[in-house]
């Protein structure tokens, strides 16, 4: 069995002097652009810099696992066929537990996907950090299923279920890992949080820290990079559009 680990979209976030693409953002691209002024107005560091940050400390995270870092769109067209390549899809700012390969090793039998325990770190408004155990995915109307980073997925499985953000309502056979093998960052950095019309504030230098749960103290050094980003990027408590 082999694995790589698969950025389902993702951006040079860094070389971006002005934002000019939309379909990145579609419809909601007012309230974005907006927001990412605004951001760049009242923080030190600027949001496209502090989106590769987030993206460098991810890419640390999965580097640690020794698994194959794939970033191709057409990935899934060139091996669809090949029952024993699983995929863990992710997004760019999210983590894994350095072990996750050899324990995949151990847990994934024949089944469709695996899905394990995953915990979220958010950091989004102006309390404190949250940490909480995250146990499925859920819709807008309420459907759970596997989700975000909590899934490898054998890659002769349909492409929806690779590159969408959640497999709600799959019916299909999977394993299950009761070990938390990743980690979900809310950041206020995020497109989705930024594309709305949040009223929430942040003060990226004022939140609160919390205690790191013994469970997920393997993204100590990740969590407390993110700390001191946050620290450098100077006072303002910014209502986002």
């Amino acid at each position: 069995m082999e694995f790589v680990i698969l950025i389902r979209r993702t951006l040079e976030w860094d070389k971006i002097n002005n934002f000019e693409n939309k379909a990145c953002v579609d419809y909601r691209w007012k309230f974005f652009l907006n927001n990412v002024n605004k951001w760049n107005d009242s923080f030190n560091i600027d949001y496209f810099k502090y989106r590769q940050k987030l993206k460098n400390i991810a890419l640390k995270s999965w580097e640690k696992t020794g698994i194959p870092i794939v970033e191709d769109k057409n990935f899934w067209e060139k091996n669809k066929n090949n029952k024993n390549l699983v995929i863990l899809p992710t997004d760019d700012d999210d983590w894994y537990h350095p072990k996750i390969k050899n324990i995949l090793k151990e847990n994934f039998n024949n089944n469709a996907y695996v899905q394990w325990k995953s915990w979220i770190y958010d950091y989004r408004t102006t309390n404190s950090e949250s940490f909480y155990e995250f146990d499925n995915y859920r819709d807008a109307e309420g459907n759970t299923g596997a989700g975000s980073n909590d899934y490898a997925i054998r890659c002769n499985q349909q492409k929806n279920k690779i590159y969408s953000h959640g497999l709600i309502k799959d019916k299909s056979d999977k394993d299950k890992i009761n070990l938390p093998l990743s980690i979900w960052v809310y950041h206020p950095a995020s497109l989705s949080w930024l594309w709305c019309n949040k009223k929430e504030k942040i003060n990226l230098n004022k939140t609160k820290e919390s205690t790191i749960p013994k469970e997920i103290e393997w993204a100590k050094k990740y969590i407390e990079e993110i700390r001191s980003i946050n620290l450098s990027a100077g006072f303002l408590s910014i209502k986002f559009q």
